[in-house]
């Protein structure tokens, strides 16, 4: 209940997404060897889903601003996915995320990768080959 004694709604749950931002040609990528699989992003959100079924999505949550590129590995195993600097803390730094794609957990949060560009309002990211290395290589704890 609230202050007032009004119940409080319940919070919504994201359950299907449709469109995606279509402002880089990362958008929109398919999973190199889950051929129908696709990986995009809207908004701070990147949903991996199907082209079999439209209703089965997953939504991977984690920056807390516009998500501007987005990178996968060859094997497919590593996500890595791109956040435009902060539009209200000025020098803010574009971070990285790089996301385990069999567990959806993060592997590398925000702020252990920056994305350095130009423009610090978007930035590009790929997966440079020593970081797939030792990330597709690295034990979880």
């Amino acid at each position: 209940m609230g202050q007032d004694g009004e119940l409080e709604p319940d919070p919504l749950e994201l359950e299907h997404m449709i469109g995606f931002s279509a402002a880089n040609d990362s958008s929109v990528q398919f999973h190199p060897t889950l051929t129908e699989t696709f990986i995009c992003y809207t908004g701070c959100l990147i949903l991996i889903g199907s082209t079999l079924d439209p209703h089965q999505q997953e939504f991977l949550r984690g920056h807390n601003e516009e998500i501007t590129c987005l990178a996968l590995s060859p094997s497919g195993n590593l996500i890595a996915s791109g956040q435009a600097s902060s539009v209200r803390v000025p020098n803010s730094e574009a971070y990285v995320i790089v996301w385990d794609f069999k567990s959806r957990q993060v592997r590398a949060p925000a702020g252990c990768l920056v994305a350095r560009s130009q423009r610090r309002r978007r930035c590009r990211c790929h997966l440079p080959p020593l970081l797939i290395s030792q990330a597709e290589t690295c034990q979880e704890t």
